[in-house]
């Protein structure tokens, strides 16, 4: 891909030259040398990439977060973020919470205390997980 290509080509090219049907841009976020990659109009000379480069490719999951409150909204995530990645995510959205002192909780009220566990290990999928954030004292 040419340096000027945005990272929607670059998704779009993934897209089309490796197989990776039926997940549509939007829902493909790329991630490249540990730093997620999540504006679509960002060139990749700009980030660094070459063909050279190695991108990795995860799909995009909405799941719906509430908080003790009941406050609750969407978020992406997808399969390679970690609990404790998907619980920053919430806290940068929710930022008056500590998100230190917050567990989640799966939909079947499995509580998910291993920071390091992975989206896909805790079988969280697309519109399927209810992951509540609660407080302990």
């Amino acid at each position: 891909m040419p340096a000027t290509a945005t990272l929607r080509e670059l998704k779009e090219n993934i897209q089309d030259n490796f197989g990776v049907f039926g997940l549509a841009a939007n829902k493909q976020e790329l991630m490249f040398n540990g730093n997620r990659l999540l504006e679509d109009y960002m060139l990749l000379k700009d980030l660094g990439i070459t063909s050279e480069s190695v991108v990795h490719l995860y799909e995009k999951k909405i799941i719906w977060v509430k908080n003790t409150d009941g406050i609750g909204r969407y978020f992406y995530v997808n399969d390679g973020m970690t609990v404790a990645d998907v619980k920053k995510t919430v806290g940068d959205y929710f930022d008056h919470f500590n998100t230190h002192s917050a567990v989640l909780q799966h939909e079947d009220g499995q509580y998910l205390e291993d920071e390091q566990l992975t989206v896909k290990a805790a079988n969280i999928g697309d519109n399927t997980a209810r992951l509540i954030y609660t407080f302990r004292c």
